[in-house]
């Protein structure tokens, strides 16, 4: 007697609204089964909670014990990084000849250095790419374009990291090697 009605263009429009039928799948979907879930898996999800809420006490103690002049340098360094990386992502997007505004190109950033740290892969693998693409294509840069961009982000990412890995080894060896000898 009754038909199965799924959410979206696949439904049949039974003189029904499709926002109508939108607003129900996203009622239950994203509102009740994490309340179900929750309440499953009650005790779990309060350990959690209390776990992190224990690791932000400490590290705000730890950070409480600071001097102000370590905060404003990570503070600058921060604004600094944030800024070059914003640049070398406009170069990038300047390179295959596409347009974005800096607001979009600033949004993508921060939006990809969010889902990058989330733990769902090792360092954001494929995360990052996906959400980088993702925001370009909605930005108006070409597909083709905003997959390629995202790829040479990743390397040159992984190309800092292993130059600065490197220095750091070398700094640190030789200077080691001098506390040594003194």
């Amino acid at each position: 007697l009754s038909k199965i009605v799924f959410p979206f263009e696949l439904a049949p429009n039974y003189g029904r609204s499709p926002d109508l039928l939108i607003g129900k799948w996203t009622l239950i979907h994203w509102w009740l089964v994490p309340l179900i879930l929750f309440f499953i898996f009650r005790k779990k999800v309060t350990a959690l909670l209390n776990r992190i809420a224990g690791f932000i006490k400490d590290c705000i103690r730890t950070l409480r014990r600071l001097p102000r002049s370590v905060y404003l340098w990570v503070l600058g360094l921060s604004v600094l990084f944030y800024v070059f990386r914003v640049l070398s992502f406009y170069f990038i997007v300047l390179y295959f000849q596409q347009v974005i505004s800096g607001f979009d190109l600033m949004f993508a950033v921060f939006l990809t250095g969010l889902i990058s740290a989330l733990p769902i892969s090792i360092g954001g693998l494929g995360a990052m790419e996906g959400t980088l693409s993702l925001c370009l294509i909605l930005f108006g840069i070409v597909k083709s374009s905003a997959i390629s961009i995202a790829f040479i982000n990743r390397f040159i990412i992984l190309f800092l990291s292993i130059l600065g890995g490197l220095v750091f080894l070398f700094f640190n060896a030789s200077r080691k090697k001098a506390v040594k000898e003194t």
